[in-house]
């Protein structure tokens, strides 16, 4: 594949910019689908998915980010996310996610199933679930850019 022409990438949390950088590619999953961010992008904002989301620096290498979901806009040539809660690949322990994934998964299936939108308790068992199975995914996605 050719090199491409790089571009402003930041990705934004609650506590602050936790990614700032120069990258080629991204790879991100929206409501609508998996898309391609390339140089002379087309102006886009769109909802994200909770998925890993890839990127390619200028040098050619390739990391990952677990993104809980969101929005990201591309103008310009200038590509933003904002996200609750994203955390680089890189930074994610597989073995002590794939822990507490086992952990928020028998702490929901103690919770009772049959009030699932009125229960709090449940509700909030089951983001934690997501997430930290979101986090395992990223993280063994991770091994193979690494």
């Amino acid at each position: 594949m050719a090199n491409h022409p790089a571009y402003d990438f930041e990705l934004i949390t609650p506590e602050g910019i936790l990614l700032k950088d120069k990258i080629t590619e991204l790879v991100a999953v929206t409501e609508s689908g998996e898309i391609g961010i390339l140089y002379n992008h087309l102006a886009l904002k769109s909802k994200l998915k909770s998925a890993p989301m890839r990127y390619k620096k200028e040098d050619g290498s390739e990391d990952l980010v677990a993104v809980l979901g969101g929005i990201i806009e591309v103008q310009d040539n200038k590509v933003s996310v904002i996200s609750e809660f994203a955390r680089l690949g890189k930074d994610i322990n597989e073995a002590e996610a794939d822990d507490r994934a086992l952990k928020a998964k028998a702490e929901l299936q103690l919770l009772n199933p049959e009030a699932r939108l009125s229960d709090k308790d449940l509700v909030i068992a089951e983001a934690r679930l997501q997430k930290e199975l979101l986090l395992v995914q990223t993280a063994r996605l991770q091994k193979k850019y690494s």
